[in-house]
């Protein structure tokens, strides 16, 4: 779901079609359909929203919807508000979260995708599997 959702951010007009061969995450090193990719790209969406200047109970929200897949009407009754309220604001989040993707991309890789993007998932792995062995 993420890749999907972080190729559609991009303007990547296919974001459900992982092996097309002008997938820009393949293009660039990164199998888009893997799991390490997943994991890369959501957290890459962690960092962004917990950096970003969004109220607390905006990246509270986002996080319980989309990191942790909970439905609306638990959310909800989570921040005691209402379901229109959490769609609303949710809604919200992915549009911001959509421009910020744009510009993490153009930003960090419009240099060379090619060799940062490949070492980011390198590194992010690295970093996951040292976490695995504490």
């Amino acid at each position: 779901m993420a890749v999907t959702d972080f190729l559609r951010y991009i303007g990547y007009p296919y974001p459900e079609d992982h092996f097309r061969e002008d997938n820009p995450l393949n293009l660039y090193g990164v199998p888009a359909f893997s799991a390490e990719a997943e994991l890369f790209i959501t957290d890459v969406f962690m960092q962004l929203v917990r950096a970003s200047d969004w109220p607390r109970r905006q990246k509270e929200l986002w996080i319980q919807r989309y990191i942790l897949g909970k439905s609306a009407d638990a959310v909800a009754k989570y921040l005691k508000r209402t379901k229109g309220w959490v769609d609303e604001k949710y809604l919200q989040c992915q549009e911001k979260l959509s421009g910020m993707v744009k510009v993490w991309w153009t930003e960090r890789l419009s240099d060379s995708p090619e060799k940062r993007l490949p070492e980011m998932l390198h590194a992010y792995i690295v970093k996951m599997c040292e976490q695995l062995e504490d």
